[in-house]
């Protein structure tokens, strides 16, 4: 690992342009009326842009020339179109550079959606919001964007192609194409019942300020949890499979479940959900995500235990849909709803075909599957 000598002026002039970012943030944003005094902005922006700075390690910051000069003979010698990427322009310093100096020479920068959020809005709908900073990462300075939806763009997206100058195309996900479907809706056995609980992250710090507050999640699991608890003590022939989140610290589950660990009818998987979905009878959730789109695209009958924080974060196409998912018993927000919910959809073989309309609707607007080949055949035609 390479030992570089701190550069005090290229990172003055990283602060001073964190600084006044933050700023303009501060006074276009909702936080502009509570903070309304200069001096306090001024204190706040200095603190951001001190905090910004730390965090970027020397390799990022002081090796910036060296990769740049690397990676700039790699655009010299080839004759670069396009880069394709999921999340590279997120985390990877090596993609941004590459991508900045291809883009110079009138490459395009292409963005595949990598998963499924709660139709989080890219842009503020209104002065009360605040835009996605981190979904708009993906479409600030990239030329396209392929979403895992069909048809017309969902509300979430609305303004992008005029605000970030990108071109948006909906051809659907091929990752969930390539997953493996049940075949047929199957009666579930009252006697024998398997859940799969999916854990989202759990964070003790917020990767993002977008996130749900720690404690405000630290609740929610505990509910989760004793929705668990409740639903084994109600049904004796009760089996959870326990999926946990990578990085994710289980000492909530052990400290709530223990007994119910104990008596084996909570066991932990290491396995892949999607490996266990057409296995189950019933997939959990604790949020809207990727795992959801997964299982209903798979045709596992899935229940997601959500949090007000996620709904209110939804755009108002978004929030219409959640609201549907809740009519229908599908996402509940409390454990006796949860309860209810749950025992709907083991007792009633009607749940599943009742739901079929708004899932479908769901995954028309941000989890459509398509092939392969059919991905292909679209994307060529639009590059």
């Amino acid at each position: 690992c390479k030992i570089y000598a701190i550069n005090t002026s290229a990172r003055d002039e990283f602060r001073n342009c964190f600084f006044n970012e933050f700023k303009m943030f501060i006074d276009e944003s909702p936080f502009g009326e509570l903070v309304s005094d200069n001096i306090q902005r001024n204190s706040l922006s200095h603190l951001f842009s001190i905090w910004v700075d730390s965090s970027f390690s020397t390799s990022i910051v002081e090796g910036l020339r060296e990769r740049i000069n690397f990676y700039r003979k790699y655009t010299e010698s080839y004759n670069i179109k396009y880069i394709h990427s999921c999340i590279g322009y997120y985390f990877n310093e090596n993609i941004k550079v590459l991508s900045f100096l291809a883009k110079r020479k009138n490459a395009k920068l292409i963005v595949h959606e990598h998963g499924v959020n709660n139709f989080v809005n890219y842009y503020a709908s209104d002065k009360s919001d605040i835009n996605s900073y981190k979904l708009l990462h993906q479409i600030t300075y990239q030329d396209i964007f392929f979403s895992w939806g069909t048809g017309e763009l969902g509300d979430q997206m609305h303004n992008i192609e005029n605000k970030s100058n990108i071109k948006t195309h909906n051809f659907g996900s091929v990752y969930l194409g390539n997953l493996n479907q049940i075949n047929k809706a199957k009666k579930i056995n009252q006697n024998n019942i398997t859940i799969l609980f999916v854990n989202s992250p759990f964070h003790q710090f917020m990767t993002n300020l977008e996130e749900i507050h720690p404690e405000a999640n630290h609740n929610h699991k505990k509910n989760v949890f004793f929705l668990l608890k409740k639903i084994i003590k109600l049904n004796q022939n009760t089996k959870i499979i326990y999926k946990n989140f990578h990085s994710n610290d289980d000492y909530l589950m052990y400290e709530i479940l223990k007994n119910e660990i104990k008596q084996k009818k909570l066991i932990i998987t290491k396995l892949a959900p999607t490996e266990l979905m057409t296995k189950v009878d019933v997939v959990l959730f604790d949020m809207i995500s990727t795992g959801f789109a997964e299982a209903i695209n798979i045709g596992a009958p899935s229940l997601v235990f959500g949090h007000e924080y996620h709904y209110m974060q939804a755009s108002k196409e978004g929030k219409a849909i959640n609201d549907e998912l809740e009519s229908h018993g599908i996402l509940f927000y409390d454990i006796d709803s949860g309860i209810n919910s749950f025992n709907k959809l083991i007792k009633d073989y009607n749940f599943i075909e009742s739901s079929k309309k708004i899932l479908n609707k769901f995954k028309s607007i941000n989890s459509s599957p398509i092939s392969k080949k059919l991905f292909l055949d679209k994307m060529n035609r639009v590059l």
